[in-house]
C-alpha cells in the first residue's frame, strides 16, 4: 500500500508559530505528534484539529494559538487545548477521512499567531516600564 501525503499545519504548545508539512496520514504519526492517543476536534465541515485526549489530565502545556482556533470556532471559551495539535482537512467526499488543510485555514492559523505575538511583544513592553 502507497504512503498517502498531506499537508497539515502543525501547533507546539509553548510556540507561536505554526509549521505547515506534509506527512504520511498514518495514525503513528498523529499519535508521535501529540504524545499519546489522540482525539479529533471537529472545527468544521472541512477542518479538524488532531489533539491529545488526555493533554488537560495529564497536565500538558496551554496550546494558546490551537485554544483560540477552537474557541474561535465554537463561538464561546471553553477548555484549553493543551499540548501539541495538529490541524487537518476534512475529506467529507471521502466519510470525512483526513486530507490537506484548505488554503483558508492556513490564513486564519497566520492571523492568529501574528495577533499572539504582537499581543505578547506588547505584553513585555509595559513589564519592562
Amino acid at each position: 500500500m502507497k504512503d498517502r501525503k498531506i499537508v497539515v499545519i502543525k501547533l507546539i504548545a509553548g510556540s507561536n508559530t505554526p509549521i505547515k508539512e506534509e506527512i504520511n496520514d498514518e495514525l503513528e504519526v498523529y499519535q508521535e505528534f501529540v504524545g499519546g492517543n489522540i482525539e479529533i476536534v471537529t472545527l468544521g465541515e472541512r477542518l479538524a484539529m488532531v489533539v491529545n485526549d488526555e493533554g488537560l489530565i495529564r497536565e500538558l502545556p496551554e496550546n494558546i494559538i490551537a485554544s483560540i482556533l477552537y474557541w474561535s470556532r465554537c463561538g464561546r471559551v471553553v477548555t484549553p487545548i493543551c499540548g501539541n495539535a495538529m490541524l487537518v482537512g476534512i475529506r467529507p467526499e471521502d466519510e470525512g477521512e483526513f486530507g490537506s488543510v484548505p488554503p483558508s485555514a492556513l490564513i486564519t492559523v497566520d492571523l492568529i499567531a501574528y495577533q499572539v505575538q504582537e499581543y505578547e511583544k506588547r505584553a513585555a513592553a509595559e513589564e519592562q516600564t
